[in-house]
């Protein structure tokens, strides 16, 4: 990697960290703050924001998009995105400009982890599940009654 009597620039280690994924501004500060100054941490993220090497709003996007495969719900992933340093009125401009169908991610969850909810156990069971991944109660609550309507 980088030999220790030659350090790498702030700026060559942000490029290398930038070449393997995107990171938010924040992120990017936090993995230089380990090796570098304040100062030179500031100049190479105004550099890299300028250049549009970095991008708030972009990763957010990529970000958003990813987890939502991945198969989280929309809570989730604007935690995980304050997390990260985005605000969460950009997190959920993202998410609405995104236009994702949740509803259809539910109840892709449902599907896979429970195909029929029998009692009030599984049912519960189920809830709590989906919203450790994020999910809203009514839109598991929608899918679950559609889910239970279908089986009879």
């Amino acid at each position: 990697m980088f030999s220790k009597r030659n350090p790498p620039s702030a700026l060559s280690r942000a490029l290398k960290l930038l070449a393997r994924r995107e990171y938010s501004v924040h992120e990017l500060s936090q993995k230089l703050r380990q090796y570098y100054s304040q100062q030179e941490i500031e100049a190479v993220i105004n550099q890299c924001i300028e250049k549009q090497w970095v991008d708030d709003q972009r990763f957010t996007e990529c970000y958003i998009r990813g987890r939502y495969l991945a198969g989280y719900g929309p809570r989730r992933i604007i935690l995980e995105l304050q997390q990260k340093g985005i605000t969460q009125n950009l997190a959920r401009e993202c998410l609405v400009k995104a236009k994702l169908d949740w509803q259809d991610s539910v109840r892709r969850w449902v599907d896979k982890k429970n195909p029929s909810v029998k009692d009030a156990a599984d049912q519960l069971k189920l809830q709590q599940f989906l919203l450790r991944k994020g999910f809203l109660p009514d839109q598991i609550k929608r899918c679950i009654e559609q889910k239970k309507s279908s089986e009879i």
